[in-house]
């Protein structure tokens, strides 16, 4: 039930795109999605003056950082914000860094400014939300990943995320709820099904019959080359289920 971060540059101006950490970097903070766009003030910022000082500072980190050297790009980020200390893009981006460089209390304290600062960057609730997962802040990743539901409902991450969370506090019926959110907004996924059915196994009160049905359709819907497959199929068997037509 890992939960991943999602990289995101939040960028003005021209698409950027590159490989750095496995990512694709694109402007307004990732993924080419409606959702995902500069803050307003940003945005008219450029229109209005391209070349004020604080945008040429936050490209010359954009620029840094999308060729690999954080420690460059958060110094430049933070000479940005010296002249802007509000600028969310600049909070989101700093945050970014710091925790590809695995500085995750610098992480939270950016992330937690940008979203301050009415950042439109959803990565940003996402990330916050990982971070606390991996210092094992599971109720502060409850409510973060629950408020970035509110921002953004149709995130299947997110749900994703919420759920993994409330596994490790233990609330068991709430998780299967964010999973069950995250399979209606894609049935199509494996993932959601895999982690309900082991949701499910928590449960005081086991109803197998649901637990063999959400494994039955992990398979199905697992990409061609996933590796544990053979294994789930044997987990069915073991329940009782039955396998026919499965492979």
């Amino acid at each position: 039930m890992s939960v991943q971060n999602r990289c995101s540059l939040v960028v003005t101006g021209a698409l950027v795109m590159t490989t750095m950490s496995g990512c694709f970097l694109w402007p307004f903070g990732g993924g080419g999605d409606s959702e995902r766009k500069i803050a307003t003030e940003a945005a008219s910022e450029l229109r209005e003056n391209p070349m004020a000082p604080k945008e040429v500072l936050f490209r010359q980190a954009v620029e840094i950082h999308d060729e690999g050297d954080l420690e460059q790009a958060i110094q430049f980020y933070k000479q940005a914000l010296k002249v802007n200390k509000k600028r969310a893009p600049t909070h989101a981006n700093l945050a970014l860094a710091y925790m590809q460089m695995g500085e995750w209390d610098d992480a939270i304290k950016s992330y937690k400014k940008a979203i301050e600062y009415g950042t439109q960057d959803e990565d940003a609730a996402y990330n916050l939300g990982v971070l606390y997962m991996e210092k094992e802040k599971w109720g502060d990743a409850v409510k973060i990943f629950e408020r970035a539901i509110g921002m953004y409902p149709d995130d299947q991450e997110i749900h994703m995320a919420l759920g993994n969370a409330l596994v490790k506090r233990k609330k068991y019926d709430e998780a299967i709820a964010a999973y069950q959110a995250a399979i209606r907004i894609n049935p199509e996924a494996a993932q959601p099904y895999y982690n309900l059915a082991l949701a499910n196994v928590k449960m005081k009160d086991v109803d197998i019959s649901q637990v063999i049905e959400n494994f039955k359709m992990y398979v199905k819907n697992a990409p061609g080359d996933a590796q544990d497959t053979r294994l789930v199929t044997g987990w069915i068997e073991q329940l009782g289920g039955t396998t026919d037509g499965m492979e």
